[in-house]
């Protein structure tokens, strides 16, 4: 257990801030102080991001909840009315508490006070202290995730956005190879490699897109490298939807595209490589074997129309070979976009200008 454990640093940081409220309501004397201290406890996690998320939703539904408690207990005094109130705001909370933590705490704090004023009835203040208390609470836990041991995510925003490139790659690798596989078996299974290779890439573009959320919510960071790194998370989460549609369509005739063995031999290092010369030397052999493809795709369209000027108009070779071929050339060229867009890239290339 040292500070350079992210666990170790929320427990210290949990206890100190929660015995600092808990001592603070004890000597004030504060009424329904031990909601302050739960407060705290509820909202506080090992990062700020998700701290200060939780916050919000705290407050805003204690106020929220806590209002509508106060005006029912005002209002409502007959013990039969409350309990059908009670019903009605356990079954919805419970419902929605899976949905928003936020819909949770709406719900929460009218039952926890309506509960009990069925049996011993109280005062609409015991709301207002609630809403007081957990003001107060929140506020320390947002406070003390700020300035004691905090546990940022920027840091860690590069190498998660590079695992995710990767991942998105040995995907993008694994899918392509299968393509060219000129062999026996289910065209619409792309094997399980390539389904390991997705789960991988799926969950790096998670983990990459949290670490990117959270880290935009952080104080203190550079506002260029975070848009930088969340432009490149959307793009493989698009590359990720695109290869998935491309595993969909091995037939017999993919494997025998002309320069689909020289793409798929530079789309994977494209993206995957951290040096942006070398990896600009792989896109421009992706737009070469591209050109290619296309003049294969335009050869077939001209061999098609004299076809049908002879008056051939069964499922002839050609034919098979567009309806197959096209679909699959034509993802292979949304990829290289999108891959162009994921790529590593000097900073001078990615940095907008500034206004």
């Amino acid at each position: 257990m040292t500070l350079r454990s992210g666990a170790f640093r929320h427990a210290l940081r949990a206890t100190v801030v929660s015995g600092a409220v808990f001592a603070l309501v004890h000597w004030a004397a504060l009424p329904h102080g031990e909601w302050a201290v739960l407060a705290v406890l509820r909202v506080m996690r090992p990062q700020y991001a998700v701290t200060r998320e939780r916050v919000a939703q705290r407050v805003i539904g204690n106020v929220v909840g806590g209002t509508c408690a106060a005006v029912l207990i005002a209002a409502v005094h007959e013990p039969a009315a409350l309990s059908l109130i009670l019903f009605v705001v356990i079954t919805v909370g419970f419902t929605l508490r899976p949905v928003n933590y936020a819909f949770w705490v709406v719900f929460g704090t009218p039952l926890v006070l309506l509960i009990g004023d069925v049996s011993h009835p109280g005062s609409w203040l015991d709301a207002a202290f609630r809403i007081a208390m957990t003001l107060l609470g929140t506020a320390a836990a947002l406070v003390g995730s700020r300035l004691l041991w905090p546990s940022w995510e920027h840091p860690r925003l590069d190498t998660e956005t590079t695992h995710a490139r990767q991942a998105c790659a040995a995907y993008l690798d694994t899918t392509l190879r299968s393509l060219s596989h000129d062999g026996p078996g289910d065209d619409s299974d792309p094997g399980p490699d390539a389904r390991r290779a997705r789960t991988t890439a799926e969950k790096a573009l998670a983990q990459a897109a949290a670490t990117s959320r959270h880290a935009h919510r952080e104080p203190g960071h550079d506002r260029a490298a975070l848009d930088r790194a969340a432009t490149t998370v959307d793009a493989l989460t698009t590359l990720n939807l695109l290869v998935a549609a491309l595993a969909t369509h091995r037939t017999p005739r993919t494997a025998r595209i002309p320069a689909l063995a020289a793409y798929t031999d530079n789309a994977g290092p494209a993206l995957a490589d951290a040096s942006p010369e070398v990896s600009r030397r792989h896109a421009d052999a992706l737009t070469d074997a591209l050109d290619i493809m296309s003049l294969h795709l335009e050869e077939l369209h001209v061999r098609r129309h004299e076809e049908l000027a002879t008056g051939r108009t069964g499922d002839t070779p050609a034919r098979a070979a567009i309806r197959e071929n096209g679909p699959v050339v034509e993802l292979l060229q949304a990829i290289a976009a999108v891959v162009d867009d994921a790529r590593a890239r000097p900073r001078q290339e990615t940095t907008a200008p500034g206004p």
